[in-house]
């Protein structure tokens, strides 16, 4: 598990051209909020653009996409007007903020 962008990823899954030959999935943290703004937004654009700027990987890895993790909903791969969107949208009350 790692909380990072993608492209401080990738370099995780190994080799390129053989397919990766290291770790074969990791998570994608920035996708997490963006869908849960995508939602609120009705909108796919805050998914799709993020994916658009994930770059490659090899053909034998996979990204790992979740709504939640087990530990938290995290808002660290959101830019601050992100942040705040979110937080007006979900946790209108700051007793909801952690």
């Amino acid at each position: 598990e790692a909380n990072q962008w993608p492209e401080d990823v990738v370099d995780y899954f190994g080799d390129y051209p053989s397919g990766g030959d290291e770790c074969h999935m990791a998570f994608h943290f920035p996708v997490m909020p963006r869908i849960f703004m995508a939602v609120r937004r009705e909108s796919r654009y805050p998914v799709s653009e993020i994916l658009a700027k994930t770059p490659a990987i090899p053909s034998g890895c996979q990204w790992g996409m979740f709504l939640r993790n087990h530990d938290e909903l995290t808002l660290e791969m959101v830019t601050d007007e992100e942040r705040d969107y979110m937080w007006a949208e979900y946790a209108k009350d700051p007793r909801m903020r952690a």
